[in-house]
């Protein structure tokens, strides 16, 4: 048949015509298909619509019902306010003093009335605030150091590093102590002050506080390279340290009520994994009650050889004792780690009834930028309203820190650390090592309200 042939042409047709009515056919079909699709993915989305709103309503119900079971639990307690708590919490203080302290050491002891009433209000708004803890999801693991009111283990909550202090309450006195320090370390966030995560309250021998762990060590251990036989820190990062405690501290003075520390000193300022100092145990710590003027408070607290004078005479003290142990802190800093007043070659009680008459204070090196001299030394004025602030001390140190950390970086090259390792032996060399205070006068015997410490009493009291 040739390619003009009629019949062929009518064959060819007839071929188009059935593929096209095919065609036609699957079109009619997935026009079907796709309108049962659309009616069934409108179906779900209604049905997802409504879930969503059912959440949504869930949700706010949930968040309802948060709001008046975190009501309902500070309703469980006597204590409604924070300045409540700190009355009370004076209360439970002055009924510890006035017990006698009768309990065998190293027994529990069974809370008084005034402290069960703290407990219950802690306990209220450690639920309110998520804080509070079950011993039973606590791991303690190797020891990482043991101080005056219980021992610190490395530890585990919910599968994560904690420090785990394991506080010995064995008197009322000692129960008042735990109180005091979780109410202090509950109210604080602040990144140089060590955190808070949480505490076991359970009478008579549960007492647990739980906190970020420290990986850097204690700032005495830091300062010399923990130990490490490395050569010490340099200047700036000792300054930056410095600083970094007084803005811890200030986060404490600044409290409404203030908070004040009463016992720092190196060992109690930790170093985080970035290198950051954080001021930690609030052991002996003082929440003011909102009426209390400094009158109120009187006698020693704290750690001989970063005790401010007017604390280990019995004068009335302030804000500013802690000043003066951020002092003899820095100093220490300054001072490549060397310990408070070792030039004098006294013993710890020597140095308080030298402190205490006024003729011993902390010494800095005379090589130090005159800034930093000059705000050490203000920090240990004999007079307490002569010394800064911490918000002072912060605001005029933080310029001086930066050009210091400047000049480090600087010191980083080949020509910069061959004049500062040339300078650093020439003010070495010619530095002072000679007591501002001679020994046989600060060990002379101490008159007036200082009294009651003997030779053989330990560095810390309380």
């Amino acid at each position: 048949m040739n390619a003009g042939d009629p019949a062929g042409g009518g064959l060819e047709a007839a071929a188009m015509r059935s593929r096209i009515e095919d065609l036609e056919g699957a079109i009619a079909t997935a026009l079907q298909v796709n309108a049962l699709a659309n009616r069934e993915l409108n179906r779900y989305v209604a049905t997802c619509d409504k879930l969503v709103a059912e959440r949504d309503a869930w949700k706010g119900r949930a968040t309802h019902l948060a709001k008046l079971l975190s009501a309902a639990r500070k309703q469980e307690a006597d204590v409604d306010t924070d300045e409540q708590l700190a009355l009370i919490l004076e209360a439970s203080e002055a009924q510890a003093r006035s017990q006698a302290d009768a309990s065998p050491s190293g027994m529990p002891v069974e809370p008084n009335e005034t402290q069960s009433r703290v407990i219950q209000a802690l306990i209220s708004r450690g639920r309110a605030a998520g804080w509070l803890v079950d011993p039973n999801d606590v791991r303690k693991g190797e020891v990482l150091g043991k101080g005056t009111f219980g021992t610190t283990y490395k530890g585990s909550w919910h599968g994560g590093p904690v420090a785990v202090k394991v506080v010995r309450v064995s008197t009322p006195s000692e129960l008042t102590t735990f109180l005091r320090e979780v109410e202090a370390m509950s109210l604080i966030r602040h990144p140089n002050v060590v955190p808070f995560l949480g505490a076991a309250i359970h009478p008579p021998d549960g007492f647990l506080l739980l906190s970020e762990l420290m990986t850097g060590g204690t700032l005495a251990s830091w300062v010399k390279n923990n130990g490490s036989g490395a050569s010490t820190r340099p200047l700036a990062q000792r300054a930056k340290a410095g600083l970094e405690v007084a803005q811890g501290m200030q986060a404490l003075h600044a409290q409404d009520p203030p908070i004040l520390h009463r016992d720092l000193k190196p060992s109690n300022v930790f170093i985080d994994g970035g290198g950051c100092a954080r001021v930690a145990d609030f052991g002996l710590a003082r929440r003011l009650a909102p009426d209390e003027s400094r009158a109120t408070l009187t006698g020693e607290t704290g750690t001989y050889l970063y005790m401010a004078p007017e604390v280990m005479r019995h004068d009335v003290y302030d804000l500013k004792c802690d000043v003066w142990s951020w002092g003899v802190l820095f100093a220490e800093l300054m001072d490549w780690g060397q310990y408070p007043y070792w030039h004098t070659y006294l013993t710890p009680v020597q140095v308080a009834l030298a402190v205490a008459e006024e003729r011993l204070s902390p010494t800095l090196p005379d090589d130090l930028p005159t800034d930093l001299q000059v705000l050490g030394r203000m920090a240990c004025q004999f007079d307490p309203e002569a010394r800064p602030s911490f918000e002072m001390i912060v605001t005029e140190m933080a310029p001086a820190v930066r050009s210091e950390l400047d000049a480090d970086a600087h010191g980083a090259t080949f020509f910069g650390r061959l004049s500062q390792l040339s300078y650093k032996w020439s003010s070495i060399l010619g530095r002072s090592i000679y007591p501002s205070v001679r020994v046989d006068e600060a060990a002379k015997p101490i008159s007036g309200k200082f009294v009651g410490m003997s030779q053989t009493e330990n560095t810390s009291v309380m």
